[in-house]
């Protein structure tokens, strides 16, 4: 625990201690000594304390703990496209247990001090936890959930912010391609920038900040088409013949069969050509 001043020029005023003890001295010289040395050390202990208020001291606690939740996109566009680099300790089975044995390897043992704690939360169109903040090592057996089609950044911080124990230091790791498909990110990632109330150095609580570490998975999909929207008129009469417009968008010149079912059946976009998908 360390003694800080918020000004501590202002201590400066505490040397008008030593011109107010001497002429006080002079000052009360129809006194006997004694009476007369507690007065001017009364004075001059006054003045010290008021020039010790004004310099605003306070009490700094400090703490070496850490805390550190891993945030790991499992969504559909990192398991199929991640363009993970080569590391020759980790398996490149799949990027699933890529990824695994890639935070076993920064979360090893050996590189933290025996405080020190890490959790794990996966997400892809919803977030779960894997592992909450523990000493030691963590478990990371049920890695490979699937849970809803998408990439929602935003819940799996929002959900860290929540994990986190009190008085240690706060840190977020995200590995994520960035393809954010739900919720909004840059909001749940501003709530962490202005971080949590805690309890430091005074009864006050005060906000401290926590930090986001970014892994950037990167990946290229060429030819990739995707449905755009789907234009139907807004009413129509029963057995009456509506026009229906899709359109799509693809990343390049790509072959492919376009299938329209209604009500399970497929409608015939051939005409008299051979099949029904055009």
């Amino acid at each position: 625990m360390n003694l800080r001043f918020d000004q501590p020029e202002l201590l400066l005023l505490s040397l008008l201690g030593i011109p107010l003890a001497v002429l006080g001295w002079r000052w009360l010289s129809g006194l006997d000594p004694m009476r007369r040395s507690v007065v001017t050390l009364l004075r001059v202990g006054l003045l010290t304390a008021l020039a010790v208020m004004l310099a605003g001291p306070r009490t700094v606690q400090e703490h070496h703990d850490l805390t550190v939740i891993g945030l790991l996109d499992l969504s559909g566009s990192v398991r199929r496209f991640a363009d993970l680099p080569e590391i020759s300790d980790l398996d490149r089975h799949s990027n699933v247990e890529y990824l695994r044995q890639w935070f076993r390897l920064a979360t090893d043992t050996k590189t933290k001090t025996a405080d020190d704690r890490f959790g794990l939360i996966v997400f892809d169109g919803k977030a779960t936890v894997i592992s909450v903040p523990t000493k030691g090592e963590y478990i990371d057996d049920d890695l490979d959930v699937r849970i809803m089609e998408g990439t929602n950044l935003a819940e799996s911080i929002t959900l860290a912010l929540a994990m986190f124990p009190a008085q240690t230091a706060k840190r977020l790791v995200l590995v994520s391609d960035g393809n954010e498909t739900i919720g909004d990110a840059l909001q749940a990632a501003r709530q962490a920038a202005a971080g949590s109330l805690v309890r430091q150095d005074t009864p006050q609580l005060s906000r401290v900040s926590i930090p986001i570490d970014v892994a950037p998975i990167e990946y290229e999909v060429t030819g990739d088409v995707q449905v755009v929207r789907i234009e139907t008129p807004p009413i129509a009469q029963p057995g009456q013949t509506i026009t229906v417009r899709i359109l799509l968008s693809s990343t390049a010149a790509t072959p492919g069969r376009l299938t329209l079912r209604r009500e399970g059946e497929p409608i015939d976009l051939n005409g008299a050509e051979a099949g029904v998908a055009r």
